[in-house]
């Protein structure tokens, strides 16, 4: 049976259980070597400035949702930087960071890459919540662009 790693839900112990899973994978019928997937927060702009720009509304959200705030959607970019932070939520945005893909399409590619590596991931699905849908759009195109380029590189090589 594949296995899939919720990375954007909780990244402690995931390489672990990655790794234990393919050791003690069992062939069946339906598959014959380990499948492994790995679920994972994403956004991706032209800058890593309008990057974490958008991916404020997603640390702000992850606040709001681990201190049982009232949520209705997403919050904005401007919410999230008028936003006081006070010195406990912000370490839990870097501690949420962590679980994040966030920066320019070179940025994020590399660091896709490095997690299908870590995770010997045959798959990566991308988790990405922003406030505007355009920004969420605009991520996936960056991001498809940018692995289509090294596929073509490849191709060349």
């Amino acid at each position: 049976m594949p296995y899939v790693f919720a990375q954007f839900i909780n990244s402690e112990g995931g390489v672990e259980a990655a790794k234990h899973y393919r050791t003690n994978f069992q062939a069946s019928d339906y598959y014959q070597q380990p499948e492994q997937a790995l679920a994972v927060f994403c956004i991706c702009a032209e800058t890593e400035e309008e990057a974490n720009r958008v991916a404020s509304s997603l640390d702000l959200l992850l606040i709001m949702q681990q201190q049982g705030m009232p949520v209705e959607g997403t919050p904005t970019p401007e919410q999230a930087a008028e936003y006081e932070y006070s010195p406990l939520e912000w370490e839990l945005v870097q501690l949420n960071r962590e679980r994040m893909s966030v920066g320019t399409p070179e940025t994020v590619r590399k660091q896709l890459e490095r997690l299908a590596d870590d995770f010997q991931a045959e798959e990566i699905m991308l988790v990405t919540i922003t406030y505007d849908f355009y920004d969420k759009l605009k991520s996936f195109e960056l991001i498809a662009n940018e692995f289509l380029k090294g596929a073509k590189e490849n191709e060349t090589d």
